[in-house]
C-alpha cells in the first residue's frame, strides 16, 4: 500500500462500463487483506450509458473516520464525460489513470497515465467487457493497494466459472501496465 494511512480512490465512466464493479472489487480485495474499506456509487436513473462513478475509502488500522471521497487520491477515469466532472475532485497530489479510448486528456498540472484498458481488453480479449478488469489491475499494479491474489479471490468469487480466465487475463493485463507506470516505464 502507498505510505498514506487512508487512500481515496474514485472510479468513474459511463454506467454499464463496470466502474461500480470494479470498485467493489478492489473494496473485497482489501477487506480479505485485512484493510478497512467503506465505498459508495452514485449513477443516474439511466445507469448505462449515464454516468457513473464509484468511490472507495481505504484505511490501515481498522477505522474509517469518514467513509465519502471528497478529493480522490486516485482517478481511474474511463470516458470522457466522467473524466471532465470529475478530474476538478482530485487532490493535488493526486493521480489520474485514463482509458485513452475514451478520454482526451487535459494537459493539467495534475499527474497522469494512460492506460489503454479498452484497447488491452479488445485486442486480448476481443471484447471490451473486461476494460474495467484491466484498469483495476493497472490501479493495483502501481500502487500495491492490495496483493493481486485477493484481487484474483475476488474475481473469482464473484464471477461465474466461465468468466474466470478472460478476468485473469484482464486482470495481467492491468497489473502490468501499472508495474509499468510505477518503475518509471509506462510513459504519461
Amino acid at each position: 500500500m502507498t505510505d498514506r494511512d487512508r487512500i481515496d480512490i474514485r472510479f468513474a465512466g459511463q454506467g454499464g462500463q463496470g466502474v461500480v464493479a470494479a470498485t467493489a472489487l478492489l473494496g473485497e480485495a482489501c477487506t480479505r487483506a485485512g484493510l478497512s474499506a467503506a465505498g459508495s456509487t452514485v449513477y443516474g436513473s439511466q445507469s448505462r450509458g449515464g454516468a457513473a462513478r464509484a468511490d472507495l475509502v481505504i484505511a490501515r488500522g481498522g477505522f474509517i473516520d469518514f467513509p465519502h471521497v471528497t478529493r480522490p487520491h486516485f482517478l481511474a477515469v474511463m470516458s470522457g464525460e466522467a473524466y471532465r466532472a470529475y478530474l476538478p475532485d482530485l487532490s493535488p497530489e493526486g493521480v489520474v489513470l485514463f482509458d485513452s479510448y475514451y478520454v482526451e486528456r487535459d494537459p493539467g498540472s495534475v499527474v497522469h497515465h494512460e492506460v489503454e484498458a479498452t484497447r488491452m481488453a479488445l485486442d486480448a480479449l476481443g471484447r471490451s467487457v473486461a476494460a474495467n478488469i484491466v484498469m483495476l489491475g493497472a490501479l493495483v499494479g502501481l500502487t500495491g493497494i492490495v496483493d493481486v491474489e485477493h484481487v484474483s479471490t475476488a474475481l473469482r468469487t464473484s464471477f461465474a466459472r466461465p468468466f474466470h480466465e478472460a478476468n485473469d487475463r484482464a486482470m495481467a493485463l492491468g497489473v502490468e501496465r501499472g508495474r509499468a507506470i510505477a518503475t518509471g516505464g509506462g510513459g504519461s
